[in-house]
């Protein structure tokens, strides 16, 4: 996701997302990244339930924001994302941006 027409300046957003794995033993890791390269901190989850993530990072107009999913376990066992989304005071949204992986 380019967040060219969404943000005017340089800003710190605030980026969430839930993150599960698919069972005791069976990880699942996320992490964020601006233009292709890890910028937020790799989270890892192994239980079955869902737990939120967020951090604040700085992006720029010309930035991409991406979260990026793995499991060593698959494809038997699957990681879950969702509500992926970025908030951000004195930014420019129209509308949330959310995406469900």
């Amino acid at each position: 996701f380019t967040i060219a027409n969404f943000l005017l300046a340089p800003r710190i957003l605030r980026i969430y997302f839930d993150l599960r794995g698919a069972g005791v033993g069976h990880d699942c890791y996320a992490r964020v990244y601006k233009n292709g390269s890890p910028f937020g901190t790799e989270r890892v989850e192994t239980g079955d339930t869902w737990v939120t993530y967020w951090e604040e990072l700085e992006f720029d107009s010309s930035d991409t924001l991406e979260l990026w999913a793995k499991t060593p376990d698959g494809p038997t066992y699957w990681g879950l994302v969702r509500n992926f989304r970025a908030a951000g005071e004195h930014s420019y949204f129209f509308n949330e941006v959310a995406s469900n992986v």
